[in-house]
């Protein structure tokens, strides 16, 4: 199979279980605290993280570095897991994939406006 097939094949998969994400929260809510999964989700995935990037050798990151990756880790960890897990125990899961969907448009505009910013900075 072709490199381009193959990224193919797994973005499809990826956006299938992207997509499975808010139904399958919203059954398992009830049984499970929303804290203790969000944190579980977010600790299983820092596990495999760092295992990747010892394996692959990376260096250990700057200061600089460590002080985006805390206000990234916010958001990514406590923002959306632990929120959306609040929210499933409320509102239906078409109602919160509504605002899933947003997602990658408000990621789209955010990047666009930092890139903005740096540019700014450059000629400025």
């Amino acid at each position: 199979m072709q490199n381009e097939t193959k990224g193919m094949v797994f973005g499809l998969l990826a956006i299938c279980a992207f997509g499975l994400t808010l139904p399958v929260t919203r059954v398992i809510v009830p049984y499970i605290d929303p804290i203790l999964l969000g944190m579980g989700r977010a600790v299983l995935a820092a596990i495999f993280a760092i295992a990747l990037l010892f394996y692959q050798r990376q260096k250990l990151p700057s200061l600089k570095q460590v002080k985006q990756l805390f206000w990234v880790s916010l958001g990514v960890v406590v923002g959306f897991p632990i929120l959306m897990l609040w929210a499933m125990q409320y509102v239906p899961a078409s109602h919160g994939g509504v605002v899933l969907g947003i997602l990658p448009l408000a990621t789209a505009v955010m990047g666009v406006l930092s890139e903005m910013k740096n540019q700014a900075s450059l000629f400025g």
